[in-house]
């Protein structure tokens, strides 16, 4: 990934309805019904207790106060909507995991022309310096 392929994301990340996000399934009874529910269930966010019962199988994605996508009542909407918001919820970490890998791969390639050239010295000083310049790493990681 380009770091502007990277600042893109963080830009949609940035933009995006705050985390959290949550996936749900709820139902049994009739498509009929549920759709009512779930036109209801979007325009009164969160989806209220008593509009539960009533869905059939249907599954989105929702915050603490708005519903955020409506992943349906496919085979695989279940699945859909745990990645959606899995995804969404460790986008912060993965954009600065891909950052820092990219950082690092810079170094290596500085590093590798210092030794190709000879110089372990400034080899070592660069490894010992990205080493420093990173950021600690997160405890039981």
């Amino acid at each position: 990934m380009s770091d502007t392929d990277l600042t893109r994301l963080a830009e949609l990340e940035k933009a995006a309805t705050p985390g959290p996000w949550t996936a749900h399934t709820f139902g049994h009874r009739s498509v009929r019904q549920a759709s009512g529910a779930v036109t209801r269930a979007l325009f009164q966010p969160p989806v209220p207790d008593d509009i539960r019962s009533l869905m059939t199988d249907l599954t989105w994605v929702q915050t603490d106060d708005i519903n955020v996508a409506l992943t349906g009542n496919g085979p695989k909407q279940t699945d859909n909507a745990a990645f959606i918001a899995a995804l969404r919820n460790a986008a912060p970490s993965l954009i600065a995991e891909a950052r820092e890998a990219a950082r690092l791969r810079h170094v290596l390639v500085q590093v590798s022309i210092y030794l190709a050239n000879g110089n372990a010295v400034e080899a070592h000083n660069t490894i010992r310096a990205a080493l420093t310049d990173s950021p600690p790493a997160e405890e039981g990681k």
